[in-house]
């Protein structure tokens, strides 16, 4: 139950958007775990890494000071490898990019000189665990991929996710390059008293969540601010005839265009579309049929008699081949729309193909580095097998060359008193 309570209440949730009570809360939470089951901490169970590497990775500077500063803690526990990729914290705090965790763990003693373990993450040429310094050289240098060899692909994943925004992640990389470079040369020495560092970054924490809490009452200030404006404007705009083009854009309609084409007013036009419910289920001739028989029967008043005289004057075969031509425009329209649907379903469907053969391409890689770290493994057995034989050989060998040099000498002692005789 404290292993879920650890994963669920303290690791995943992240102090962003977070109150000083919610963190005093947290807080008391991860000693309240500590106190009762200690080790839970150091158990990767489900996961690769134990919840020191996370949060060494992700920056809970907190937490990390609460583990390894608990009387509890081992010696060992800042060195302590992972599982899959045999990093210890200062290589995930590095990685991630988190200079305060680096600061904190050089602090109380982490090896700036550890490697990782070789046979699941090493250079690619020479096949040698990394220090800290050494795997985010290539971060900087944008050639982990090629340069770095490692089981599976949660390297890359943990590169990818650490630079969200690349200028900033990698200015803070290479800040970390010539931090650990000093410290490997020189020795630890703090850039400024423990005391202040410590108390500096929990107060930064705690200054993030008031200003993000501040950030998001002052957007919603200047939202509301605009929207007060926006309405003021169209208040203070003269108010506009009710016409066609007010009515969602109906003007665009090929149906309407084509009835207005023919001489018919706007008045004529709103009062059909409003009697048919709109322009989707009617056609041209429905909409002419029903404009001339309220004309005939004087329902609808056209304050345009010009344009009415014009499109009652207007041929049956005039009439006719606008209808066609409005219909035509119709039939032009769905089948544009349909070409729209069909590029959009083709478009969803490489997609989807693109993300399946991805998906296979990074299942292969991680295929051929399990292949890869068995095969390791494999030859490093092999190779402790032959030296163990060959020790086992020698010290044989020197019995042997014991052996005979003593009954060479008790063969020599058995001959000295004949000859004395």
């Amino acid at each position: 139950s404290m292993e879920w309570l650890l994963n669920s209440c303290v690791v995943k949730n992240t102090i962003a958007g977070k109150g000083k009570a919610w963190l005093e809360a947290r807080n008391k939470l991860c000693k309240f775990i500590a106190d009762m089951a200690y080790p839970v901490i150091f158990e990767p169970k489900g996961e690769t890494k134990s919840a020191l590497h996370r949060a060494c990775f992700t920056g809970d500077f907190t937490f990390v000071k609460m583990v390894i500063g608990h009387e509890n803690s081992p010696k060992d526990c800042l060195d302590h490898p992972c599982e899959e990729l045999g990093w210890n914290t200062l290589h995930y705090a590095s990685v991630g990019g988190q200079s305060d965790v680096v600061e904190l763990l050089l602090q109380r003693g982490c090896g700036v000189g550890s490697c990782t373990n070789p046979t699941l993450t090493c250079r690619a040429d020479d096949r040698r665990g990394l220090t800290s310094r050494g795997l985010i050289e290539t971060i900087a240098a944008n050639t982990y991929s090629t340069d770095v060899e490692s089981s599976g692909d949660e390297f890359r994943e943990l590169v990818d996710s650490s630079a969200a925004e690349k200028q900033e992640y990698l200015k803070t990389i290479n800040a970390l390059i010539d931090r650990l470079k000093a410290v490997e040369k020189r020795g630890y020495s703090p850039l400024k008293p423990t005391q202040e560092i410590d108390d500096d970054v929990e107060s930064v924490q705690s200054e993030k969540t008031v200003q993000s809490k501040a950030s998001i009452e002052q957007s919603k200030a200047k939202r509301k601010k605009k929207k007060n404006k926006d309405s003021q404007k169209i208040d203070d705009q003269p108010d506009a005839a009710p016409s066609i083009q007010d009515k969602g854009g109906v003007v665009s309609d090929p149906l309407v265009s084509a009835l207005i084409s023919m001489g018919f007013s706007t008045e004529q036009i709103d009062a059909a579309v409003l009697a048919f419910g709109g322009t989707d289920r009617v056609t041209a001739d429905d909409m002419v049929l029903w404009i001339l028989e309220r004309e005939s029967s004087g329902t609808i008043q056209d304050s345009s008699s010009n344009s009415y005289s014009a499109g009652t004057s207007m041929t049956a075969t005039e009439t006719h081949q606008q209808i066609y031509d409005a219909e035509q425009m119709q039939r032009r329209a769905e089948q544009q729309a349909k070409k729209d649907a069909e590029e959009a379903s083709r478009k969803a469907a490489e997609a989807n193909a693109a993300a399946e053969r991805l998906r296979a391409k990074r299942e292969e890689q991680r295929r051929i580095r399990r292949e890869w770290n068995n095969r390791e493994q494999l030859r490093q057995h092999d190779e402790a097998q032959a030296k163990l034989t060959d020790e086992v050989q020698r010290r044989n060998r020197i019995e042997a060359e014991k052996a005979r040099l003593v009954a060479q000498k008790a063969a020599e002692e058995r001959a000295a008193p004949s000859v004395l005789s």
